[in-house]
């Protein structure tokens, strides 16, 4: 086995390049495989320095396909890097079984993990508290919307130098138990409750249309309350929910069909 010839510049040199490199390379073949590669080509030009071939092979094995979370995810592509430091001198399709498994088996999970923490849970609680303190004029809302990137990027960088030097025992034990389980469960309730609060806070929509009776107008709004107030825009947001899930996930056309049909309904006076 392999001394160890990286440094704690070299693995979070690697890690920066990886937020940046991340979702630079995406393709439905490889997905995030070469923003990998790229991010962890130094250390791999260092580790293999006397042996082009093996370089060459280190970059193809981690041209494999590839897709996780960027910030907890990177947690597998440190486990990986400290394989391949131990693992240098072992033969090579021992090294690409070996750690292209482990990728694998921990990128959806992971994923999963970091999709319900970071973007289900704290970007909607951290950026809505921003965007109603902004909407009320307070500078403060944009200090909100950097700090969550402040707040992932910490995460980002834990969970990567935590899979370098602890390895896949330590990823094991921390996301494998049960509290942690529970932890995430409850982060992505909390998510969809404030997903449901912002959604009937700044989601607006009512209709116009009125039935002429003997005595005064049905106001089908009115009614519509009386049984769930805020009915049409909870409606609304489920209903684009569904095409989004089920029919495209081309947001810009999903938004601009949306635009034109509140114009047309408008004009003819239906909302």
């Amino acid at each position: 086995m392999a001394d160890n010839k990286l440094t704690k510049k070299d693995v979070m040199g690697a890690w920066g390049r990886w937020q940046v490199y991340a979702e630079m390379g995406h393709s439905y073949e490889r997905m995030m495989a070469v923003g990998v590669a790229s991010s962890l080509g130094k250390c791999l030009k260092k580790l293999y320095a006397d042996d082009e071939e093996k370089f060459k092979r280190s970059l193809q094995r981690h041209m494999m396909f590839f897709n996780t979370e960027g910030n907890w995810g990177g947690a597998v592509l440190g486990m990986a890097l400290a394989m391949e430091e131990k693992m240098a001198d072992c033969p090579e399709e021992e090294k690409d079984e070996a750690i292209n498994g482990l990728k694998t088996s921990l990128m959806g999970p992971l994923a999963g993990i970091g999709d319900s923490i970071d973007w289900g849970t704290l970007k909607p609680i951290i950026c809505g508290l921003g965007v109603s303190m902004g909407l009320t004029g307070n500078i403060l809302g944009a200090v909100f919307c950097v700090l969550f990137c402040l707040v992932i990027l910490f995460i980002g960088n834990q969970c990567w130098w935590l899979g370098y030097s602890k390895g896949i025992v330590a990823m094991e034990t921390i996301f494998g138990g049960p509290l942690f389980k529970k932890v995430v469960k409850s982060a992505s309730l909390l998510g969809m409750y404030m997903m449901g609060v912002l959604s009937a806070s700044y989601v607006a929509l009512q209709t116009a249309i009125q039935i002429p009776t003997d005595s005064e107008a049905l106001v089908i709004q009115d009614i519509l309350d009386s049984i769930i107030p805020g009915l049409l825009p909870l409606g609304a947001v489920l209903l684009l929910y569904y095409i989004l899930r089920n029919k495209t996930q081309k947001f810009g056309l999903v938004a601009v069909g949306t635009v034109i049909l509140c114009l047309l309904l408008s004009l003819i006076r239906v909302v």
